[in-house]
């Protein structure tokens, strides 16, 4: 008979790459219309979307991975750098006591166990971890109180919250690496530095995620934070890609943008979404929508969906599911800019 593991020793399987418990604004019976991969639209529970088995799955890191790593940590200011290599120590130290454990085999079953689950968990339970402590702050954002972000600690949980939502999808990593194999070649090496960038990607991701935070959180006295407020007949969708730039300048193409060029677009449920402007578009407050700018947000994100958009309505997906996978679409044909 098969003896199950304790639960802090189980290695984790299912990673959701958008929240379940952020999909359930869409829900009825904890159930959410959305369009599949094969293009069906259909009702399922939160819980089995969004997600792929082993997405943050941990891989061992080489010399030449924390080299990488080393150099997008480079890239942030001086603190945050250091707290990029603190992760980055944290994980190795973990690494390097599996391999001790293996070579010397000295410790008991459970031990081993523990270290094992400890390493191959521990991206996913740092996302889980950022998930509750953003939880009572998304769940007053999603009725539509902005007031909960004049509370420091949890502006603090949202922005690092927000930060890697950003980062941690499919569809970012999916793009990430599109853009790293098909930079326009300037040294001899190059393929080899595109293979070891996209075999460390599911940690440099975080690193990106963490900037984007720390970002969101020194910039909060310049950008304008606004509650959308929907009373229309259509409301408003979410996607396997939340959060988006929805500036006006943007098109569907891969650029560079200004810091004025940000309006970032976070729908929280059917009546309510937020927009953090950095172009001063949209006010601070509380911003009434009409019909025509509902239309005009859902088509913005099911453009920038990689597979799946979702609704509280099977109409509203249907409405938009032709949409879904055109900006994919475009940054594999486009012409990428020189990034350097």
């Amino acid at each position: 008979m098969q003896v199950s593991l304790p639960k802090h020793l189980q290695i984790k399987k299912e990673h959701h790459y958008v929240w379940a418990h952020y999909l359930r604004n869409w829900s009825n019976s904890k159930k959410v219309w959305f369009v599949t991969a094969k293009g069906k639209v259909i009702h399922e529970s939160t819980k089995l979307v969004a997600k792929e088995k082993f997405f943050y799955k941990v891989q061992h890191l080489t010399n030449d991975h924390i080299a990488c790593l080393k150099a997008v940590a480079a890239l942030s200011s001086p603190e945050t750098e250091q707290e990029h290599l603190r992760l980055l120590q944290e994980f190795l130290t973990l690494q390097r006591l599996e391999q001790f454990v293996e070579e010397y085999g000295k410790t008991s079953i459970e031990v081993q166990q523990e270290i094992k689950a400890a390493k191959e968990n521990w991206l996913e339970n740092k996302y889980t971890a950022l998930e509750e402590r953003a939880k009572p702050v998304i769940s007053k954002l999603a009725k539509g109180r902005l007031s909960v972000l004049d509370n420091e600690n949890h502006f603090i949980h949202f922005c690092h919250f927000l930060g890697h939502q950003f980062a941690r999808t499919k569809s970012f990593r999916s793009t990430a690496n599109v853009i790293t194999n098909r930079l326009p070649k300037k040294h001899d090496n190059q393929q080899y530095l595109a293979k070891i960038s996209t075999e460390c990607r599911w940690f440099s991701n975080y690193l990106i995620g963490e900037n984007f935070g720390a970002s969101l959180y020194q910039s909060n006295h310049f950008d304008n934070y606004c509650m959308l407020t929907n009373h229309t007949e259509e409301p408003f969708i979410t996607s396997d890609q939340p959060v988006i730039n929805v500036h006006e300048s943007l098109t569907d193409e891969i650029k560079q943008v200004s810091i004025n060029e940000c309006d970032l677009y976070y729908p929280l449920s059917p009546k309510y979404a937020l927009i953090i402007s950095s172009s001063n578009k949209y006010p601070n407050g509380t911003l009434k929508v009409n019909l025509t700018m509902v239309q005009k947000l859902n088509t913005k994100l099911a453009k920038k969906a990689h597979i799946h958009i979702f609704s509280s309505q099977e109409s509203v997906v249907k409405r938009y599911a032709k949409f879904v996978g055109e900006r994919d679409q475009q940054s594999q044909n486009q012409e990428l800019p020189d990034f350097g």
